[in-house]
């Protein structure tokens, strides 16, 4: 089972404060070295949800991002390390729905000083569920799949589901019987000062990355579920778009309709070494456009190639800034 609609996968996410207090704590491991603290990227905004649709159905996806410190990490694999204390992590939380029948939960956890910390990704599909969550250390990652009979009709009823989807997904997949598990190396490729982001943790990078006049780039090693990429974001210039989507403030909902010069941002993808599944972005496959508002930040769109449906195109829908 893959959260599919004829490859149209969005990985957003729906952020719970509810989480940090609603699982385990790691346990403690063997002393680390302490380091400067890094500051968080300033992404610019606090949650978004974008979507697609076509002849065969829709899809939609909720981002939202929060902090939290390195202890208040929940356990979801059994052993690993943790960031150097002191060190606060961006959680960006995804909650994305493919049709009517597939229903994704992505936790990622990110130190700015380091990278990736884990990711968990469970999927709810209409027959049954799966959970892939990786821990990362120095030049390795920890991986762990579990399985279960559930489906997301069942995992939708349960009375707390839409208020903590993200928090009730980890802690239900965490029960499951693990189907496989073991180590993988990180390829010699990628520089050993370099850390490690998923593809969804490029949304927010992107906005806070210094990407403002053609021609600035910024390089990122990326691992998916099987395979590692570098992938270059370069600005190649503006292109005026229209935009329709709502923001959220403390007053409630405004539109905002119009058009913007968006900068564009082109991004370069290069397997490391025979990848396994190919490099998607909330379901599209490179050559990938990311559409990027230039004074708030925000994706406005992002063009690629939909698996069996060509040239598609995923927009902005509505978006909370966080200033």
């Amino acid at each position: 089972m893959r959260c599919t609609l004829a490859g149209l996968l969005l990985t957003m996410a729906v952020p719970t404060p509810a989480l940090a207090g609603g699982e385990p704590r790691l346990p403690r491991p063997e002393a680390v070295t302490p380091t400067a603290p890094a500051p968080l990227p300033a992404v610019g905004w606090q949650a978004i949800t974008l979507s697609a649709s076509n002849l065969l159905g829709s899809a939609v996806s909720r981002l939202r991002l929060y902090t939290v410190a390195p202890d208040e990490l929940p356990v979801q694999v059994a052993r690993g390390t943790l960031p150097a204390p002191g060190n606060p992590l961006l959680v960006l939380l995804a909650d994305n729905r493919v049709g009517r029948q597939n229903l994704e939960r992505l936790s990622v956890w990110y130190d700015p000083a380091g990278g990736l910390v884990q990711r968990c990704r469970v999927g709810f599909g209409r027959r049954d569920s799966r959970a892939k969550c990786y821990r990362y250390e120095a030049r390795s990652l920890l991986r762990e799949r579990r399985e279960s009979a559930v489906t997301a009709a069942e995992v939708e009823a349960q009375p707390d589901w839409l208020h903590d989807g993200a928090s009730s997904a980890l802690t239900l997949a965490r029960d499951w019987p693990v189907s496989s598990a073991g180590r993988l190396a990180l390829p010699q490729a990628i520089p050993r000062t370099a850390g490690l982001v998923s593809p969804t943790l490029l949304l927010p990078l992107a906005s806070a990355a210094s990407l403002h006049a053609a021609g600035d780039r910024e390089t990122y090693y990326v691992h998916t579920d099987h395979d590692f990429f570098r992938v270059v974001l370069e600005v190649s210039g503006h292109e005026r778009i229209e935009v329709d989507y709502r923001r959220e403030t403390a007053a409630g909902e405004q539109p905002v309709r119009g058009q913007v010069e968006a900068l564009v941002i082109r991004l370069q993808v290069n397997p490391l070494g025979e990848p396994e599944n190919g490099f998607e972005l909330l379901g599209l496959r490179p050559p990938l456009t990311l559409l990027l508002d230039p004074a708030t930040r925000l994706p406005l769109a992002l063009r690629g190639d939909a698996p069996r449906l060509g040239p598609g195109e995923v927009r902005l829908e509505a978006a909370r800034l966080s200033r």
